[in-house]
């Protein structure tokens, strides 16, 4: 499938700084790739539609929805809560703004938010550009080093030796690019499907 999450974010992902970067693929870690309900995706986006204009649109306004996305969080600790009986205060450590508002040098703001029941889930790691390529390791510099890694071009073009392999073959990846791209599916393009890199890529 020739899709990507969040397109209009890959030019942010792939230039920033590698610290930021792979924090950024950190969070994005919950996101699910095979399982993808529409209707879910759809009642979401209704919800916060309609919270705008109910309670509306500004940040004040914001802080009265029964229910809003807050990206970049980290959780810094964890106590019982004192305004809401059973339940749990959440201290956060709120770092959108190094990754939302495009400016250079923002800090982590301090949060506190009281909630009925906190549930926690996991992430996965997506390396399937080794398995799938494991054959084609030595067309690539430094390729006969075991600890050397699959570099990708902001086009996911994969990098290849350009002196072991002709001008046009390539292959590009989508989804095994999360360190430098961002999350996305995955998607394998060949531009020439005769040449021998083809084969020991699809095989």
């Amino acid at each position: 499938m020739n899709e990507i999450f969040n397109p209009s974010r890959v030019d942010t992902t792939f230039y920033q700084s590698p610290e930021v970067r792979a924090a950024t693929i950190t969070e994005a870690r919950n996101t699910n790739y095979g399982v993808v309900r529409l209707e879910l995706i759809e009642h979401i986006y209704d919800t916060i539609y309609s919270q705008r204009i109910q309670y509306g649109n500004s940040s004040e306004a914001e802080q009265k929805w029964p229910h809003r996305i807050l990206p970049y969080r980290g959780i810094d600790d964890v106590k019982e809560s004192p305004v809401i009986p059973g339940g749990i205060r959440l201290h956060l450590r709120d770092a959108s703004s190094k990754y939302l508002s495009g400016l250079p040098n923002q800090s982590d703001k301090e949060e506190i938010f009281d909630a009925d029941v906190v549930f926690v889930a996991t992430g996965y790691k997506r390396d399937l550009q080794d398995t799938l390529l494991a054959d084609a390791r030595t067309l690539k510099a430094g390729g006969e080093k075991a600890d050397s890694k699959w570099t990708v071009s902001r086009d996911y073009r994969v990098q290849f030796d350009q002196e072991k392999v002709s001008e046009g073959a390539g292959v590009w990846l989508q989804g095994c690019c999360e360190a430098t791209h961002g999350v996305g599916f995955l998607i394998v393009l060949i531009s020439d499907p005769n040449h021998p890199l083809t084969r020991t890529a699809v095989e």
